[in-house]
């Protein structure tokens, strides 16, 4: 048996693999495939020891900013691949504070009047 004949077995279950991945990402609700979300971040002259959340229940009509060490990851508006992004920023992103002082993001929000500045308008 040549060697490429062995291999065979290893390239289909990596297949199965990857389809499998493909299938749990577009069963989880979000309807596309999206990777992980990049955080914005800031970083600034002052440290802030463990997590810092100046908006702690998400509010949509609250611009917060997350502090942790010396970065600052500001809530703010952009455009989400669900949505047109011919009408303009529409979708808010927000920061908040994770066990472990880790720095989160939540999925994007359409705000029904559109987004400015980090707060739905």
């Amino acid at each position: 048996m040549s060697s490429n004949s062995s291999q065979v077995p290893y390239l289909v279950m990596v297949g199965v693999v990857a389809l499998v991945a493909v299938v749990v990402l577009l069963m989880n609700g979000s309807g596309s495939i999206q990777g992980a979300p990049v955080l914005k971040k800031v970083k600034v002259n002052t440290f802030q020891d463990g997590c810092l959340d100046t908006d702690r229940d998400n509010k949509y009509e609250l611009f917060g900013v997350v502090k942790s060490g010396v970065y600052e990851y500001p809530d703010f508006c952009g455009n989400d691949v669900n949505y047109d992004s011919r009408e303009g920023k529409k979708v808010l992103f927000q920061h908040y504070c994770k066990t472990g002082d880790t720095i989160g993001q939540t999925r994007g929000y359409k705000c029904p009047n559109g987004c400015s500045n980090g707060v739905c308008r």
